[in-house]
């Protein structure tokens, strides 16, 4: 969102980062869920507009009806772009990533039943499968349009290069504020769902169901939404480079992806939350250590590639948790007179 806007109107880095922030973490904080939930709608709307009108017009005319695609070097089709080795860890490791995306889970907190819920799921899972071929369209087409002479700080923004290119006007405008609202939208979709979980997962630590009032628990939900935002503001401005960032981001998100599971498919997964906690943490400071790696020696290890042993860290850990952990032990704290 800081690069559009950056873009659109010549301010500096820094300057956008801020203004961003201070819109999300605003709007998310007075809104809520209910706001969040309209702006999804609103720029889902926009940007299937923009797919129909700008984007896939203008890969057609740019890749000759794809027959261009066939200049780029074979890496850029076939995913080995990062190896071979990359590729397959994409598909064991970072596919679990799904399960514990903000905006899915987003979406099942404002179903009103479990019926509700797994159909919204499912069909916005099949909404989302469109993305993830359009965009690396528009960045293979950016490539070929300006003849492979894309440098590293156009590489974040071959969005806006691209409706540059293929618009102009009310269009580009249209485009711009589209994209806008989509960018605005998954940055209050994650910050809202995170600062509801933080609340309900830490606040009713040691307090019985019904002794924090809603008014309260909106007020700190507030609270960790602004907290968490100007956390979200220094990792931004710390690394400005967006492919960073989303590394960061996907890689994290990765490491909950073993306890989720657990969570769907056992039925006493409250029993083994030190566990939990145990394999979040491992994984979190595995990923940091080797991300930090590969930006400080990139010649010797991969940063992208530092989901890989977060992943497989996490995985381990609540692995050995579960085994070493009685569950009996917690029905009896739990309920004393239970034997």
């Amino acid at each position: 969102m800081a690069s559009l806007l950056k873009f659109s109107f010549e301010i500096g880095f820094t300057t956008a980062a801020i203004i961003s922030a201070v819109i999300i973490i605003l709007y998310t904080a007075i809104a809520g869920l209910s706001g969040v939930i309209i702006t999804d709608s609103i720029q889902f709307i926009a940007i299937v507009i923009m797919i129909i009108f700008i984007f896939v017009p203008g890969i057609i005319t740019d890749t000759a009806m794809f027959e261009r695609l066939s200049e780029l070097p074979a890496n850029f089709l076939n995913g080995t772009f990062y190896g071979p080795a990359f590729l397959i860890a994409l598909f064991i490791f970072l596919s679990w990533s799904v399960l514990v995306r903000m905006d899915v889970w987003q979406r099942i907190l404002a179903a009103k039943d479990e019926k509700v819920a797994k159909r919204v799921s499912f069909w916005s899972g099949m909404g989302m499968l469109p993305f993830y071929i359009i965009f690396p369209l528009v960045g293979m087409t950016m490539k070929l349009v300006l003849d492979y002479n894309l440098t590293e700080d156009q590489s974040a923004d071959v969005a806006y290069l691209f409706i540059d290119c293929h618009s102009t006007g009310f269009i580009m405008a249209f485009a711009i504020v589209g994209l806008l609202s989509a960018l605005m939208s998954s940055g209050d979709s994650f910050l809202n769902i995170i600062s509801i979980s933080a609340v309900k997962d830490f606040v009713g630590w040691g307090k019985k169901k019904g002794e924090v009032s809603k008014e309260k628990a909106h007020l700190m939900i507030r609270i960790a939404t602004i907290i968490f935002g100007l956390i979200a503001l220094f990792i931004s401005l710390v690394f400005p480079n967006i492919v960073d960032l989303m590394v960061v981001g996907i890689s994290t998100i990765t490491i909950f992806a073993p306890i989720t599971l657990f969570a769907l498919i056992s039925k006493k997964a409250f029993a083994y939350r030190r566990a939990a906690l145990w394999s979040i943490l491992s994984g979190f400071i595995v990923n940091i250590f080797f991300f930090t790696w590969g930006i400080v020696s990139p010649e010797q290890f991969q940063a992208k590639s530092s989901f890989i042993p977060a992943f497989i860290i996490a995985t381990l850990v609540l692995i050995v948790g579960v085994k070493l952990t009685n569950p009996q032990t917690h029905n009896q704290r739990k309920h004393p007179l239970v034997r």
